[in-house]
């Protein structure tokens, strides 16, 4: 049977090897989660460019759009005898190149706003990736000092022979 100071000392020892696990599984966890938000925020990189490129190709369409239905409109004017250089009918075709243009800058600027969008994730992933690696160094440094108090403590504990 064992002396009560070598069972307090191996109780200890258990528990600064418990106190070294739990540290590891804290950092690990730590690193995991920095690195899953690593990831995040090159997902979201990405996912903005998509939208930035989305945005510009449904611009481009809509504009192209927009010119072929005013060109059509010349052409069922012009057919029809109407001059489509004054008055009324130029109005007419000139607000609904206008209305075009509108139509062009709002796709243009909500894929910009989608953009923004994609892009303050990614920041605030990487802002957490920073946060969870900062905690698991924090952890690593914490678990130390755990690893060691408990060593002194056992230590001590032995020494007098509690």
């Amino acid at each position: 049977m064992c002396e009560p100071a070598t069972l307090l000392a191996l109780s200890g020892g258990v528990s600064a090897i418990g106190s070294g696990v739990s540290t590891y599984s804290k950092v690990a966890a730590g690193r995991a989660q920095a690195s899953i938000n690593r990831y995040n925020a090159r997902v979201q990189e990405v996912q903005a460019q998509d939208a930035r490129y989305r945005g510009s190709v449904e611009e481009t369409q809509q504009r192209l759009a927009g010119a072929a239905q005013l060109s059509r409109a010349k052409v069922v004017m012009a057919a029809n005898g109407v001059d489509i250089s004054s008055g009324s009918p130029l109005s007419v075709l000139e607000g609904q190149a206008m209305l075009n243009e509108i139509d062009a800058q709002i796709i243009r600027t909500n894929a910009e706003r989608e953009e923004q969008f994609y892009q303050r994730r990614g920041v605030d992933f990487q802002n957490q990736g920073r946060i969870a690696d900062r905690g698991a160094t924090f952890a690593a440094i914490g678990g130390g000092f755990d690893v060691i108090s408990t060593g002194f403590e056992a230590a001590s504990q032995y020494r007098n022979g509690a």
